[in-house]
C-alpha cells in the first residue's frame, strides 16, 4: 500500500520566529507587531518596498514644531483635505491612527475648538499613513508622517537622545515640514525663531555624524563613496517652512518669503548655511479665532470658523521634490 508522506515544511515556523529590525531605531521586533516595542514606530514603514509593495516608494515627511504652533490641527486637515481631492492623486488612508488624527480634528473644529494637545508619551503619538498614486506620473508613494508632542522635541534638542525615535527621525527623513507661529514671529516673540534654530541645527548635527560614520565605514571596507558629498547640507531633506496661524497675520500671504527673511533674520541667516533646498508657505486651518477664559482662569482660544488655506501646498512641494531624486 502506497504511503503519502508530507514534507513537513519546519523551516517556515522557523523563519517567522525570526526578529524584525525596527527601521527607525533599529529594536528587534515580531513579525506580527504592529508597531516597534521601542520607539512605538509603526511596523508599516519597514514592510514598504517587500512582498506586493516593491513598487511603493517609502517617503518619511517630519513635522517640527513648538507646542500648541498647530501640527495636529495641520496633520487632521491635510488629510481631510487630501480624501475630499482626489483628482490629481488617488489618496488611501492607512492605519487607525490616520483616521483618528482627521476625526478628531474634524471634530474639535466643529465643535468651536481645537484638538487636544499630543501626549508626551511616544506611544500615544499618532501616525498618518498615506498611500499616494499621482495621476499624471503614475508614481506611487507611502508616505508617513508622525505628530509628535512639541514638549519632546524640546527636551531631545536641550538633551540629546531623551526620546528614542526623534533623533533617527530627523536623519531619516526625506522632508521637513517646520512649522512656526506667524502671529507670534510678528509680534518679535524670538522664542519661535530660536527653536526652529535648534530644531534645524540638531538635525544637522545628526546628519552630519551618521555622514562621518559611513565614510569610515566605507573607508575602512576600501570602497569609495558613490555620493562626492562634502557635508550634510548637500544631502539634507527638503525644508518647507509653514508659517503657521496665518490668519493672524494678513502680510505673511503676499510675500511668506519676505515674511520670513525680514522677521526671522538669524534664523535665515543660518539655513543658507544648512539647508540645501528650502520653501516658505503660509497656511491656515482656521479662518478666525477668538479669545475665552476657561474654567480654571487660563485664556484659551477657540476657533470661530473653519477656513483651511494653503494646507496642501507644503505637502505637495515635499513630495515633488522627492520625486525628483
Amino acid at each position: 500500500m502506497a504511503i503519502n508522506i508530507q514534507p513537513l515544511d519546519s523551516y517556515r515556523i522557523g523563519r517567522n520566529q525570526l526578529p524584525i529590525p525596527c527601521p527607525i531605531c533599529g529594536s528587534d521586533n515580531s513579525i506580527d507587531a504592529a508597531e516597534c516595542r521601542s520607539c512605538h514606530a509603526p511596523s508599516a514603514i519597514g514592510r514598504c518596498g517587500t512582498g506586493d509593495r516593491k513598487k511603493l516608494k517609502p517617503q518619511l515627511i517630519l513635522p517640527l514644531g513648538a507646542d500648541g504652533v498647530g501640527k495636529t490641527v495641520y496633520l487632521g486637515m491635510l488629510l481631510d483635505l487630501l480624501n475630499r481631492e482626489q483628482d490629481r492623486c488617488e489618496v488611501e488612508t492607512c492605519g487607525a491612527s490616520s483616521v483618528s488624527i482627521q476625526k478628531d480634528t474634524i471634530r474639535a473644529l466643529s465643535r468651536g475648538a481645537f484638538p487636544n494637545p499630543t501626549s508626551h508619551e511616544a506611544k500615544d503619538w499618532n501616525w498618518a499613513h498615506l498611500r499616494l498614486t499621482q495621476r499624471s506620473r503614475r508614481a506611487k508613494l507611502e508616505v508617513f508622517l508622525a505628530d509628535i508632542a512639541g514638549h519632546a522635541m524640546l527636551e531631545e534638542v536641550e538633551s540629546p537622545g531623551s526620546h528614542q525615535a526623534i533623533g533617527p527621525l530627523m536623519t531619516k527623513s526625506t522632508g521637513i515640514l517646520l512649522m512656526v507661529d506667524a502671529a507670534r514671529v510678528a509680534a518679535d516673540d524670538k522664542d519661535e525663531e530660536y527653536f526652529a534654530r535648534q530644531l534645524i541645527s540638531h538635525a544637522n548635527e545628526l546628519r552630519e555624524l551618521e555622514f562621518e560614520a559611513l565614510q569610515r565605514k566605507r573607508e575602512a571596507g576600501g570602497r569609495k563613496s558613490r555620493r562626492a558629498a562634502s557635508s550634510a547640507k548637500e544631502s539634507s531633506p527638503p525644508v518647507a517652512l509653514v508659517l503657521m496661524k496665518s490668519d493672524q497675520c494678513s502680510e505673511t500671504w503676499d510675500d511668506p518669503r519676505g515674511f520670513a527673511r525680514s522677521r526671522m533674520p538669524s534664523f535665515w541667516a543660518e539655513m543658507k548655511n544648512r539647508i540645501a533646498n528650502l520653501e516658505v508657505f503660509a497656511a491656515s486651518a482656521v479662518g478666525a479665532v477668538a479669545k475665552r477664559r476657561t474654567s480654571s482662569g487660563y485664556m484659551s482660544e477657540m476657533p470661530l470658523r473653519v477656513e483651511p488655506r494653503g494646507i496642501i501646498e507644503p505637502f505637495r512641494w515635499l513630495i515633488g521634490q522627492s520625486l525628483k531624486n
